[in-house]
């Protein structure tokens, strides 16, 4: 690994360090530690005398660790305030996902891994809504048989030429997210000489080859843009319906606008005054949070009457009244001034969701003649305060 690459890691694990707890007041927890004792194995290693385990992968663990063509690939790193955890996972769609919920924050990339080697077992505990890793064949078997957590597969794989140690770090005051993993010596360190942490040792080892591609930049961005969601003013939305819609829909185009190049403050902006806050007729009947007309599109088409202004002196099709477009007879011409209203069957995009709505739009936002409405990358999330203060020019 190139020096600069090997600072960026420890820098990003150095920076995240604040997030692990030294809580003073918590409750007591099962020490997971001890429980594997009793049946006379440390954990984070493999019992010299027990048979390794195979390397069998179980249909999750496609998605924790995605077989790519690259010798390593990324680990991202994500931390819940709310629960103290820390979790790892080499699959950016489910980091994606965790910070489009609000599951928590993007911290960087903790470290690199093979795509062979020996396994690191992924576990979680329902009850503590906390996961945890180790290469300990038994220590996953006594955690699943004794203690409720549930194997959820092969999370990634430690690399065999022991590399770059990764630490491993257990919390006794902590319910919850009380194991921690880095790579950072300097980290381990601070943790266990002066934040009340014990140090377990190596619980497996990194890569020191850099991937050839990674998705940090990426998830950091949508990080940053979700973390703008502080600055709408919630409080000034009428009910509680049109606040979760506006959440929502706020976390579902986040990610979506970084994609297609848009400002999401903007995208929602739009959506909230097509939709109607999403209650609109068409929102609730065709999923449409636009009104974007069938043109080209291919897909199911929801028909409904809808008044259109004449904008000049002129002969138009369609009906003087919405009654006479609804018993479904044949449109006729009239004789409009401008400014004259009149209704035609209008034939809009019917989606399964309204998230299908929203991918849509940004499908449109990249084609050729909407170049004004998309803007260089480097300014489309990374201004997340002024993006959404002005959004909130639209609550009310």
């Amino acid at each position: 690994m190139k020096e600069s690459d090997q600072s960026q890691v420890s820098d990003q694990e150095s920076s995240s360090m604040n997030s692990v707890q030294d809580p003073d007041n918590s409750s007591d927890s099962s020490h997971m530690s001890p429980e594997v004792q009793d049946n006379q194995e440390t954990p984070g290693q493999i019992d010299s005398t027990t048979e390794q385990p195979e390397q069998e992968i179980s249909p999750f663990a496609s998605r924790t660790m995605p077989r790519q063509a690259t010798t390593t690939v990324a680990m991202y790193r994500l931390y819940n305030p709310n629960n103290y955890e820390h979790f790892y996972t080499a699959d950016v769609n489910e980091a994606k996902t965790l910070l489009t919920i609000g599951w928590g924050e993007y911290e960087g990339i903790g470290w690199f891994v093979p795509n062979t080697g020996q396994a690191v077992y992924r576990l979680y505990q329902p009850n503590l809504k906390d996961h945890h890793y180790t290469t300990s064949e038994n220590e996953r078997n006594v955690l699943v048989a004794q203690h409720g957590w549930q194997y959820e597969g092969i999370a990634w794989y430690s690399d065999a030429s022991k590399s770059i140690p990764v630490y491993r770090a257990f919390h006794p005051s902590l319910t919850s997210g009380s194991h921690d993993y880095t790579r950072d010596r300097y980290e381990q360190s601070v943790l266990t000489t002066q934040r009340g942490w014990i140090d377990e040792g190596i619980g497996w080892y990194g890569s020191n080859i850099v991937p050839q591609s990674n998705q940090d930049d990426f998830l950091r961005d949508i990080s940053n843009g979700l973390m703008g969601i502080k600055n709408v003013r919630f409080d000034l939305v009428s009910s509680v319906s049109r606040k979760n819609w506006l959440d929502q829909t706020i976390r579902s185009s986040v990610p979506l606008a970084k994609k297609g190049n848009v400002f999401p403050s903007v995208m929602v902006a739009q959506a909230i005054l097509e939709s109607d806050w999403g209650e609109s007729g068409l929102t609730i009947r065709a999923n449409n949070l636009f009104g974007l007309t069938k043109g080209t599109w291919t897909g199911a088409v929801y028909n409904v009457p809808t008044a259109e202004m004449a904008r000049k002196d002129g002969n138009y099709s369609g009906y003087r009244t919405q009654a006479e477009a609804q018993r479904g007879v044949a449109p006729y011409k009239m004789s409009l001034k401008e400014g004259d209203y009149y209704w035609v069957i209008g034939s809009f995009r019917k989606y399964g969701s309204q998230q299908q709505s929203l991918v849509n739009y940004i499908e449109v936002m990249s084609q050729r003649g909407y170049d004004d409405a998309r803007r260089p990358i480097a300014k489309i999330i990374r201004m997340p305060q002024l993006h959404w203060e002005m959004i909130s020019s639209y609550l009310g």
